[in-house]
């Protein structure tokens, strides 16, 4: 995974969010499933898609976890999946990941980033895990160490879906303009459908969690690929819950996207560190 794809799917997790699919997460049921609070009353409502958004941002923090599924289609890249169990109140995580050359386990244990992919099995040493701190994991992920280590552990791409999905909701209410598409069915559901339109620096030029380097690096790949427009999709059940998310960009290569379904607010979240005897620590470059 390259540096700039990293910092793009870091700004936009998330998800993993712009960071969502067509299915309920893990087959559990229906996107939304799960613990909740009851719907507000009418009187307490957002009045405004800025308000609604916001407020469904706030309900997402409150929840701390989720079960999530989510998918990137990348004109690049090509299609991968990431599904499984958040807490962005601890950083913890367990997730599965799919793409074109195989499977992989992700986990995320009290600040410690642990891999074990299909690909990185001849890098392993006859071992099944790569454990790393958040440091290395990132720097591993930048392609800035030597070539016998794995550079694509994920690490950055990890911390942006670990940081939860309430945050590109608050980017796109900033700095882009969000308008009510209407009611519609998800998953034999009711749910209301917003959408949201920011410009590719001002949507980026929000983000106040970029390093100025991650910025240029974010904004630099958007322009190489002819990107100028986010758009982003908001699916809400009527408690005002986000259920589901989309983030589409069009430019001269093709058009990205990436699905994000949110289930089971709230849920436990238990990712255990792998044996230590079947882990290779890596230690960076």
């Amino acid at each position: 995974m390259r540096i700039d794809r990293i910092a793009v799917l870091a700004a936009a997790v998330l998800v993993l969010g712009g960071a969502a699919g067509c299915s309920s997460v893990g087959g559990g049921g229906a996107a939304g499933d799960g613990p909740a609070d009851p719907a507000p009353a009418s009187s307490a409502r957002p009045s405004t898609p800025k308000a609604v958004v916001e407020a469904a941002a706030d309900a997402l923090d409150k929840a701390g976890s989720a079960r999530l599924r989510v998918e990137e289609d990348n004109h690049q890249y090509g299609h991968s999946t990431v599904e499984g169990a958040v807490s962005w109140t601890s950083g913890d995580a367990d997730l599965t990941v799919t793409e074109g050359r195989g499977k992989g386990r992700l986990r995320l244990v009290d600040g410690v980033h642990y891999a074990s992919y299909d690909w990185l099995a001849p890098d392993l040493k006859g071992k099944h895990w790569a454990r790393a701190e958040r440091e290395t994991a990132e720097e591993l992920d930048s392609g800035a160490t030597p070539g016998r280590i794995p550079a694509s552990f994920t690490g950055i791409w990890l911390t942006g879906i670990t940081a939860g999905p309430a945050a590109p909701l608050r980017l796109m209410a900033e700095a882009g303009q969000i308008t009510e598409v209407g009611q519609e069915q998800l998953d034999g559901a009711t749910v209301t459908h917003y959408r949201g339109t920011a410009s590719v620096a001002a949507y980026h030029g929000a983000d106040q969690g970029l390093s100025e380097q991650e910025r240029a690096a974010t904004l630099a790949y958007y322009q190489r690929q002819g990107m100028s427009v986010v758009d982003h999709d908001y699916w809400l059940d009527q408690a005002g819950r986000l259920l589901k998310s989309q983030e589409t960009t069009r430019g001269s290569g093709g058009t990205d996207t990436v699905v994000e379904l949110v289930a089971e607010p709230g849920t436990d979240v238990a990712a255990p560190a792998p044996d230590a005897v079947d882990t290779l620590v890596l230690n960076g470059g």
